[in-house]
């Protein structure tokens, strides 16, 4: 059974008052939905307008994770080994953000979202995977671009950091397009070939319906392929920037729900995982 898993990067560190505007658009969305969802905020963001950020999460089936404190890149050198200040600025981003985190909502991160995506993830980074597990870090979003670091993503399932000596540490994937790159919010390199089935669309989205046509096929394409679950990159400000109304997301959530594709959170897809024996 394919599960949808709606995963927002909340990350606009510029404008915490854009920032609030634009998660506000995304959550009311979901709330005409009644549709979970996980939030990987930078800890900075909660620094400035914790409150804030609290009063719109409360109260709705969501998650709340770290996207680090300042969208610090966890993986600098693919493949090769971690410079000591790396480690030591990754040690102080994780930690910063799950207390701020702890504070503001009054419990731990669901888990770390790796700031961009990397392809892969972190696997065969075994320094800074010992590290986050000592930091209490057992579920990971870190794989999310193709190979030579490109965009789009393809949709890798998740797996355990086991041949990295890490047999409890899950690795949650970010599927498909990050929309922002989509839209060309931001700039990013483009694999070649596509690496998804259904190939890349003839233009950037210029309207909600031209965009939730491209994710459509990533939906359906998990549910013919019965994949464990589908996740497109998302981002609230580039969202909000796209349309503040959101509309793309009414789109695409109402068309899962639809087609009768549970919603999940992050915590709800670790469990299923595992009780799945994957």
């Amino acid at each position: 059974m394919t599960r949808y898993l709606a995963v927002y990067d909340v990350e606009w560190l510029a404008d915490v008052d854009y920032s609030v505007r634009a998660l506000e658009a995304v959550v009311l969305a979901h709330r005409r939905h009644d549709a979970p969802a996980t939030f990987f905020i930078c800890g900075k963001l909660l620094d400035q307008a914790g409150p804030r950020y609290r009063d719109l999460l409360a109260g709705g089936p969501f998650d709340v994770g770290s996207h680090t404190y300042s969208h610090y890149a966890l993986k600098v050198i693919p493949g090769g080994a971690e410079p000591s200040s790396h480690l030591v600025a990754v040690r102080d981003q994780v930690q910063r953000t799950d207390a701020l985190i702890r504070q503001v909502f009054g419990h731990p991160p669901v888990g770390l979202r790796g700031p961009g995506g990397y392809y892969r993830g972190l696997q065969g980074q075994k320094k800074v995977l010992e590290l986050l597990w000592d930091l209490g870090v057992r579920t990971l979003s870190t794989d999310a671009r193709g190979p030579g670091e490109t965009i789009p993503a393809p949709l890798t399932q998740p797996y355990w950091y086991a041949d990295d000596g890490f047999p409890e540490m899950l690795e949650i994937p970010a599927h498909d397009w990050h929309e922002n790159v989509l839209k060309g919010h931001n700039p990013a390199p483009i694999a070649w070939p596509p690496p998804l089935p259904w190939g890349y669309p003839t233009h950037a989205p210029k309207t909600p319906e031209e965009e939730f046509a491209v994710y459509k096929n990533g939906v359906d394409f998990a549910v013919e392929h019965d994949l464990f679950f589908y996740s497109p990159a998302m981002h609230p400000w580039s969202i909000y920037r796209f349309n503040p109304q959101a509309r793309t997301l009414d789109l695409l959530l109402e068309y899962v729900v639809e087609n009768g594709v549970p919603m999940v959170t992050v915590t709800q897809l670790r469990r299923d995982f595992s009780q799945a024996g994957a």
